[in-house]
């Protein structure tokens, strides 16, 4: 007596929890789990942090392989001087490879990686590229600072073009 009762007991579990349960995505799981408020920075619904940015966002006029921003967002993150609002925007080109450039305002400069890091000069603009391995994939990293501002493009794509996104923000 008592299997049959546990066993009605588990059916009747299941289907109130199929019943009741609801699908989200992506985007609606994030609202449910961080309540984040939503702004439009441009035609793509963002997350934005309860920091208002300071400075403008540059924007990118070359464009590898006709990269189209995919998403963007703010967030704050720890910075050598404290807590720093960073606007991130990601972006997709025609053969699907994925580029995110960060930009910040200037919070000091992170001496461990640069000194890991390839020394080059922009345009007389000091820059630094990184190379990192994340779950077997390269990516390279260009970090520059210009004008009290912070940028990182991280990409795996070809040296020479993550310097010419670079060239196109300075």
């Amino acid at each position: 007596m008592m299997k049959k009762v546990i066993s009605a007991f588990a059916i009747i579990s299941i289907i109130i929890s199929v019943v009741f349960v609801k699908t989200y995505t992506s985007q609606q799981t994030a609202e449910v789990l961080y309540k984040p408020k939503i702004y439009k920075l441009t035609s793509i619904v963002t997350y934005k942090c309860d920091t208002d940015l300071t400075f403008k966002i540059k924007e990118p006029t070359y464009e590898y392989k006709n990269m189209k921003k995919i998403s963007e967002e703010i967030e704050n993150k720890s910075s050598l001087l404290g807590i720093t609002p960073v606007y991130i925007a990601d972006y997709k080109s025609e053969d699907n490879k994925e580029i995110q450039i960060e930009q910040c305002e200037a919070a000091g400069k992170p001496q461990k990686i640069l000194s890991e890091s390839q020394k080059i000069s922009i345009d007389g603009t000091d820059a630094w590229i990184y190379i990192s391995t994340i779950a077997g994939s390269t990516v390279k990293q260009l970090m520059f600072w210009k004008n009290g501002m912070y940028y990182k493009i991280s990409a795996n794509i070809e040296t020479n073009d993550l310097i010419n996104i670079a060239k196109s923000l300075i």
